[in-house]
């Protein structure tokens, strides 16, 4: 077992072989779950998504809050106030800082997508995470 340390979140590698088989590769991503540093969902959110490299997440929050969408797009959002601004330097601090970092399920060409994992961090942060949902799920 090895640590991918270059891919954002790291990736966990694992070969393992069933009976009468060759051996496979388990990768598994080693998510990172922060304290949230505030009471808003909404920024903790971001930070959750920011620190998992989840692009397209970022993406899709960076232009519903642009365009004032939030009351009519974001999933979980509870009408919480916050600085407009601020939210979006905080989406473009995380685009910058993972610009040129990969995502270990885009290196490795797994068959699972960041929709399939915010599937998981929905599961984990029930009602607290303030997501866009993609179109068609």
């Amino acid at each position: 077992m090895h640590i991918d340390t270059e891919t954002l979140p790291h990736c966990k590698i694992e070969e393992d072989q069933t009976p009468f088989t060759e051996y496979y590769i388990i990768r598994t991503p080693l998510f990172r779950f922060p304290e949230p540093l505030s009471t808003n969902n909404l920024e903790s959110s971001i930070v959750l998504f920011g620190e998992n490299n989840f692009k397209e997440q970022l993406t899709m929050l960076h232009n519903i809050i642009n365009n004032y969408e939030e009351h009519e797009l974001l999933e979980n959002y509870q009408e919480e106030a916050f600085d407009r601004k601020a939210i979006l330097d905080l989406i473009d601090f995380y685009f910058e800082k993972n610009k040129d970092i990969q995502r270990p399920w885009e290196k490795y060409n797994e068959h699972y997508s960041e929709k399939d994992y915010l599937d998981v961090m929905i599961a984990k942060r029930a009602g607290n995470l303030c997501y866009a949902a993609y179109k068609n799920s």
